[in-house]
């Protein structure tokens, strides 16, 4: 049903991104993702005008798609450049900043697939019994160096993975506080 009223509105305006944001979760969730992702990266360059939240939440799903399909490249190229690109306009007409890395919800997503992909690529390694040979300690710093605190706490999920960015570039003393 979800499904149907996602693609109702997409036949209303092809351009709706929430109606879109809908399609990628109910792929997700059926486990879809070859489609999924297909869908998101056709539908992608409807996204150039969007605020950062949604611009980089659908590029959250992209790469949640890649991730499950163990495209862990792909990840990587799609969190430097779309996630929590340095660049923060791709036209001379776009409204808001396509990545706004101050936005605590452009960091949540940016972290959450961070950490997601740090743990599949340790579990690879275990399962391989082989090194990661993937360093993403300058991605973890770059977010880290965005945080301000205090935060608020809107949100469990984000003081959890804020947390965890914190103390994974060694910021105790900064963690310690947020968490206080």
């Amino acid at each position: 049903e979800a499904e149907a009223e996602a693609r109702k509105a997409l036949d209303i305006l092809n351009t709706d991104a929430w109606a879109q944001h809908a399609l990628a979760h109910i792929m997700y969730f059926s486990g879809r993702n070859h489609q999924g992702l297909d869908l998101m990266l056709r539908l992608a360059p409807q996204w150039q005008d969007l605020m950062s939240f949604l611009y980089t939440h659908n590029w959250f799903h992209v790469a949640l798609f890649q991730l499950d399909l163990d495209r862990f490249h792909d990840v990587i190229h799609t969190w430097d450049t779309r996630l929590w690109s340095q660049s923060t306009t791709e036209s001379s007409t776009v409204t808001f900043p396509l990545v706004n890395r101050a936005n605590s919800q452009d960091q949540l997503g940016a972290a959450g697939i961070l950490w997601k992909l740090e743990l599949r690529l340790h579990r690879r390694a275990i399962i391989l019994k082989q090194q990661n040979h993937i360093d993403l300690n300058e991605r973890w710093t770059s977010l880290a160096n965005c945080i301000r605190l205090p935060t608020p706490h809107w949100d469990p999920l984000f003081d959890l993975i804020l947390t965890h960015t914190l103390l994974r570039v060694a910021r105790k003393q900064d963690a310690e506080a947020h968490i206080q």
